[in-house]
């Protein structure tokens, strides 16, 4: 989606980064009340440069018990929105997420339908995936299909943090989200899982994208009563604007990269950790259709480890979203 840039006064003092769970995570900037406005010397005791005086106080924009930021692209459509990995931007969306996996024997796909609402920097999100799988038997008339309604998501995010340097090359949001996944009663769906997690989202300058998840996952009924599995998951994306890159009809592309993970640390798959990576990109069209906004990603990748293997060797994913007012 395309960026919308948050008009910010230059000059400020980045003190450092803190290192949390992998992440860089930017510390709030000081500055002296009196700096740029005095300048000793040994020829005068104090000159006054009408540059150095600004107009009006900078504003920084803070809010919310001064733990938020107006000027946070976390809202903007300036992060990506995973493919693969979790969804972490803030969004109000319609989308349709398609995802095919193969290995021999065994081809699953799924249709994953979902709606993002939020206000300000909120999201609440419902998903409906729908799955098809098709195993291949030994025998004749062995092979079978399974289909119907996987777990049904809800899921609720909201930044509690957010830091933005005064030139606005850092961008840094923490965002907490719950999911509880409910089952369906399809033959496809498992168990109640309610997942908590943490979301970092850092931008840097106005191309560069990080985002990182992690969070515990708790596994209940259908036989996987008492299964926890760490999950986590990493994007990199690099914003191309149409004034650096003119498509006709593109607003902005976006190459990403994500990588995802799950490590059970209870149960009978203690040990079996699934690793996967994907390469693809989004796509932002030149607003159109009225008031929805069309965009669409694609991406594919290789399992890493045999664990993901059992899943499929590899993945092949798209969707196709439309931003809500």
């Amino acid at each position: 989606m395309s960026q919308q840039k948050a008009k910010a006064p230059a000059g400020s003092l980045f003190v450092g980064l803190v290192v949390t769970a992998g992440w860089f995570v930017p510390a709030a900037g000081a500055q002296s009340p009196t700096a740029g406005l005095l300048h000793f010397d040994s020829e005068s005791l104090a000159t006054i440069e009408a540059d150095d005086v600004p107009a009006a106080p900078p504003a920084d924009g803070r809010y919310f018990f001064n733990l938020l930021d107006h000027r946070s692209k976390y809202a903007t459509g300036f992060f990506p929105g995973g493919i693969v990995a979790a969804a972490m931007p803030a969004q109000r969306e319609i989308a349709e997420t398609w995802y095919d996996y193969q290995r021999p024997g065994l081809r699953t796909q799924l249709f994953y339908n979902e709606i993002k609402w939020g206000l300000d920097q909120w999201t609440l999100s419902f998903e409906a995936p729908w799955q098809h799988a098709h195993v291949d038997g030994a025998g004749a008339g062995a092979s079978r299909n399974l289909d119907g309604f996987g777990n049904f998501a809800i899921s609720f995010r909201s930044p509690i943090y957010q830091y933005v340097s005064k030139n606005g090359f850092w961008d840094y949001s923490l965002v907490p989200d719950f999911e509880v996944d409910a089952p369906s009663g399809s033959a496809t769906s498992t168990g109640t899982v309610i997942y908590p997690q943490v979301y970092q989202l850092l931008g840097i300058g106005n191309h560069l994208s990080l985002q990182g998840s992690f969070g515990t996952a708790f596994l209940t009924g259908s036989g996987l009563g008492g299964q926890k599995q760490i999950r986590w998951s990493a994007i990199i994306g690099y914003n191309v604007y149409h004034r650096n890159f003119p498509i006709p009809g593109i607003a902005d592309i976006t190459p990403l990269m994500e990588i995802v993970g799950t490590d059970p640390i209870s149960g009978a798959n203690v040990g079996q950790q699934s690793i996967s990576v994907d390469f693809g990109a989004e796509i932002n069209p030149m607003p159109k259709w009225g008031y929805l906004t069309p965009y669409f990603g694609f991406a594919a990748g290789p399992a890493l480890t045999r664990s993901a293997r059992a899943g499929g060797d590899w993945v092949l994913s798209a969707y196709l979203a439309f931003a809500l007012p």
